[in-house]
């Protein structure tokens, strides 16, 4: 599981250089994923809309605090 989700965000990768992205928006857009899919701890494609509020709201949360 861990190989193809490594292939899958290296075509991501791959998509985001070919279409001309500076080289600095990707690692942020793949850290992006990578802190969404440690949080999530399944893989992304089995993420549903609530889970994603459930990650916006820790998120904001956690911005909150002191």
């Amino acid at each position: 599981m861990e190989q193809f989700e490594t292939d899958v965000l290296a075509g991501f990768v791959l998509a985001r250089a070919s279409a001309g992205l500076a080289d600095g928006t990707i690692p942020g857009d793949v850290g992006h994923l990578e802190q969404m899919r440690s949080w999530f701890g399944r893989p992304l494609w089995e993420m549903e809309p609530p889970d994603a509020d459930a990650r916006e709201r820790a998120a904001a949360h956690a911005r909150t605090r002191p």
